[in-house]
């Protein structure tokens, strides 16, 4: 999963429900994106198979028809759901479907965020498993000419060395920053990336990041020290690394 927002649609039968949502989600959670909004069953099914949302907010009564319903009629939902209603009375029905969280009306934000962050969760986890089941498979590694082969939730990807600004350790995962801006996650450690490019202008210079120095731009002093890149981007040199990162540069 990378950093962008989380793609998400509201489906609810009353308007003034899917504003008052979409003015919370605005207010309160810029990691959510709103991009579409239904409010009966068949605009819905449209709506889900065009945009292919992460995240659905989904109102158990449809008109006539339920959310359970509707979720019942999406061929293999990749999407996570959060039920909101105004009807305690469903929340057993409503658990025994994907639904991740069940939340009443008037929302409540606290509750609102806590569904969110269980959402984020699951969507990670999934994420991880595609990882470890992808590099398990083919793996990351050099092909010793300038290029690393990569498994993300992308698929498998080959990057060549002059296209990586930099590499941060995300935990037991890897966050790669490329020159185009574009970010890549991927389930290896830091270290075994410092393994493969550490002959290749490439430098650890603190605990979670290796840069490229091709892009390095200046050193500044500023409480501490720290590599200045050419995209903007600052970062410290931890002081046990410093005078090796010098030696490296002058080398």
């Amino acid at each position: 999963m990378n950093s962008e927002k989380l793609k998400t649609v509201i489906i609810d039968d009353e308007k003034p429900g899917r504003d008052n949502l979409k003015a919370i989600l605005a207010d309160y959670f810029d990691d959510i994106k709103v991009i579409g909004e239904a409010d009966d069953l068949n605009s819905s099914i449209q709506l889900l198979e065009r945009e292919n949302p992460d995240l659905v907010f989904l109102d158990i009564e449809l008109g006539l028809n339920t959310g359970i319903e509707l979720l019942s009629l999406v061929k293999n939902p990749s999407f996570e759901v959060v039920f909101i209603t105004a009807y305690e009375d469903y929340a057993a029905k409503a658990f025994r479907t994907i639904a991740t969280d069940y939340l009443l009306k008037p929302i409540d934000i606290d509750e609102l965020r806590e569904a969110i962050l269980k959402v984020k969760q699951k969507i990670f986890t999934k994420v991880s498993q595609k990882l470890m089941l992808e590099s398990a498979t083919v793996g990351n590694i050099s092909d010793n000419g300038g290029n690393l082969k990569i498994s993300s939730t992308d698929g498998i990807e080959i990057i060549s060395f002059k296209d990586i600004l930099y590499l941060k350790s995300i935990n037991y995962y890897t966050n790669i920053f490329l020159v185009n801006g574009k970010e890549i996650i991927t389930s290896k450690h830091l270290k075994d990336y410092e393994e493969q490019l550490k002959n290749n202008k490439f430098f650890r210079i603190h605990n979670s990041y290796i840069i490229n120095t091709e892009y390095l731009q200046n050193i500044a002093m500023k409480e501490g020290f720290f590599a200045n890149l050419v995209d903007g981007t600052s970062i410290k040199i931890s002081r046990r690394r410093k005078d090796e990162f010098l030696n490296f540069l002058n080398s």
